[in-house]
């Protein structure tokens, strides 16, 4: 037991030093690689968040418009508009919608916290302004992975589940982007960690 309670310990002040020292890795660059022009659908994800806290309704940019005017056109609660932007492919027009239902809104809830509440115009929005709670959100998703691996096995587990997903190179770069996968990996542990304890009552 005593071991047992040792390695518990031990693991977790790994993790935690795991965690803090590759937390500036994220950083690096993190408003300007990759180019906005490169994941469009970051401004896609986080405008839904933003048109739900000023407006109470998802707004974003949709490919999907000929759905909206054959289903949704008539009704007075949605909007159409279209919009030319330069997202660093030269000038596009894209067509933005509301209500917005491409996708689930809770993940641009959650990113576009770090939208100051005043902007008035998605176009105003940069990369530093979304990115940011992404990096905050791989340290929950980190800690969860290693509480998930002490549960379901050791803590010894827990630790190597936490390095492996914070030093990674194709986990550790993605984390930093604003997408819903980001938001979907630590709901799923989150279930996982919450289906092994039910199971163990």
């Amino acid at each position: 037991m005593k071991l047992k309670g040792w390695e518990l310990w031990i693991s977790l002040i790994l993790a935690g030093v795991v965690m803090l020292k590759t937390f500036p890795l994220k950083t690096i660059s993190y408003d300007q690689i990759p180019r906005v022009g490169e994941t469009f659908d970051e401004y896609s994800i986080v405008w839904t968040g933003i048109g739900l806290r000023q407006t109470g309704l998802p707004l974003s940019w949709t490919t999907n418009l000929g759905v909206y005017q054959k289903y949704l056109f008539k009704d007075p609660r949605v909007s159409i508009q279209e919009l030319e932007y330069d997202y660093g492919l030269g000038k596009r027009h894209i067509s933005i919608v509301q209500p917005f239902l491409d996708q689930p809104p809770l993940g641009g809830l959650i990113y576009s916290l770090g939208v100051p509440q005043d902007i008035s115009s998605p176009l105003a929005i940069t990369s530093q302004h979304f990115r940011w709670p992404a990096r905050w959100l791989s340290l929950v998703t980190a800690g969860l992975l290693f509480l998930a691996g002490t549960i379901l096995y050791r803590p010894l587990v827990g630790l190597m589940a936490t390095a492996f997903y914070s030093t990674l190179p194709a986990t550790l770069f993605p984390a930093r982007l604003t997408l819903l996968e980001n938001v979907l990996i630590p709901l799923l542990v989150l279930t996982l960690i919450l289906i092994n304890l039910a199971l163990k009552r």
